[in-house]
C-alpha cells in the first residue's frame, strides 16, 4: 500500500470532511522543468495521460502515482513517548502499545520519526482515490480551493484572516509547501478523494 504526505493541519482537515482534494506535482516534474510549451491532450484520464510537445512534436505519456479505486495511507510524524509506546506527534495519540501482542516495534536509535518514514503499520488515517486529472496550477477554482480544505472564519476571510477569496489563501498554502511556485503555473495531477475506514 502507498503512503502519502500531508500537513499536520491539512491531516486534521482530511479528518473533519474538509478536505477531499490535493494537487501534486508527483511524475509531472520533467514536463515542468522544461521551458518548451507541453499540451495535456486527456486532462482527464485517470490511467495514462498524454502531454504534446509543440516545439518538438514530441508524445510523452505520464502515469499518476495514485489511480482511482486505490487506498492509501496518510504518513504523519510519530515519536517515542516513553519506553511503553509511541505517539503521534499531531495529537499525542497513542501509536500502539508496545507491550500488547501485536505491538507496534519501535525499530530505530532516533526518537522522532518523520512522516516521510512512516511505515503503514503505524498508520491511522486512509483515504481512497475517487477520481484524478491534470490541470495548470492556476486553474483551481473557489469550490476546488474550499476542497483542498480552505476555510472562511466567522468574519469572512481565509487562512488566517489574510484574504478575502480562497484563491488567495490556496496560493499562500501552496507556496509553503512546494519549491516550484504558483507563477511557474506547473502541471499538476488533481487527486479526489474521500476518507476510508480498514
Amino acid at each position: 500500500m502507498k503512503g502519502i504526505l500531508f500537513k499536520s493541519d491539512t491531516i486534521q482537515a482530511i479528518v473533519d470532511g474538509r478536505k477531499t482534494q490535493t494537487r501534486r506535482l508527483g511524475g509531472l516534474k520533467e514536463i515542468n522543468r522544461t521551458s518548451d510549451i507541453w499540451e495535456c491532450l486527456n486532462p482527464t484520464a485517470r490511467q495514462l495521460v498524454t502531454f504534446y510537445n509543440e516545439g518538438t512534436a514530441f508524445c510523452t505519456r505520464v502515469k499518476p502515482r495514485y489511480q482511482v479505486g486505490e487506498t492509501v495511507y496518510i504518513k504523519e510524524a510519530i515519536h517515542r513517548f516513553n519506553v511503553e509506546y509511541a505517539s503521534y506527534s499531531l495529537d499525542f495519540a497513542p501509536v500502539m502499545f508496545m507491550q500488547s501482542a501485536n505491538r507496534f516495534h519501535w525499530r530505530w536509535a532516533r526518537d522522532k520519526l518523520s512522516p516521510r518514514s512512516l511505515p503503514r503499520e503505524a498508520a491511522r488515517y486512509f483515504i481512497m482515490i475517487t477520481d484524478v486529472g491534470v490541470e495548470r496550477l492556476q486553474e483551481i477554482s473557489w469550490l476546488d480551493c474550499l476542497a483542498e480544505g480552505i476555510q472562511e472564519d466567522r468574519d469572512g476571510f481565509f487562512y488566517r484572516c489574510h484574504y478575502s477569496v480562497p484563491q488567495g489563501a490556496y496560493i499562500e498554502l501552496w507556496n509553503s509547501i512546494n519549491k516550484q511556485k504558483w507563477e511557474s503555473n506547473p502541471w499538476v495531477w488533481v487527486y479526489s478523494f474521500e476518507p476510508k475506514e480498514t
